[in-house]
């Protein structure tokens, strides 16, 4: 659902993005048990109205969670948001417990990396990231793999992945017709 929802609606991303931004691996954390414990309740028909309903724009559920707005940002190795990105990547696989390839893809400081530019990050840097940490491409991580693969990322981007992912985007100029 999140992947169709994020394909059909590229500024859910970016809301996530800013949310995230402004949000402690706590807060990050408790959101996320909170909108898992309301989906699990929610009956298959009422999952995909949520996802219709988040397509058309008119957005899926608020989760309130109270933000400090002087609270420090977060790196990548900081453990709290390690655990808080899990937690979110695992509610997006299908593997209780454990992450796949495509939920890690789909994490916000992850997606908000990825192009085609070459200083961007490739589906082929995402790969060998999740081998480093001793996965194959259709494993599912635990939580020490997916750390791993996590903090292989980070070095990618000499240990401030974090720091490049909430830059802004980069503007493109639209080919010449």
């Amino acid at each position: 659902m999140s992947t169709q929802v994020m394909k059909a609606n590229p500024n859910v991303i970016k809301m996530a993005q800013e949310q995230m931004a402004k949000m402690s691996p706590e807060q990050m954390k408790q959101a996320s048990d909170l909108a898992q414990k309301q989906m699990e309740a929610m009956a298959p028909e009422d999952l995909e109205k949520m996802a219709d309903s988040a397509i058309a724009g008119a957005g899926g559920p608020v989760v309130d969670v109270d933000v400090e707005e002087d609270a420090p940002a977060r790196n990548a190795r900081d453990e709290a948001l390690v655990d808080a990105l899990f937690v979110v990547a695992a509610a997006m696989s299908k593997q209780p417990g454990a992450v796949t390839l495509e939920a890690f893809k789909q994490l916000p400081p992850i997606q908000s990396l990825r192009g085609e530019l070459p200083d961007d990050l490739s589906d082929a840097e995402i790969a060998d990231a999740w081998a480093e940490a001793g996965l194959a491409v259709g494993a599912a991580a635990d939580k020490t793999a997916f750390t791993r693969a996590w903090l292989a990322l980070d070095q990618l981007y000499d240990d401030d992945m974090m720091v490049e992912a909430r830059r802004p985007p980069k503007k493109t100029r639209a080919p010449d017709v």
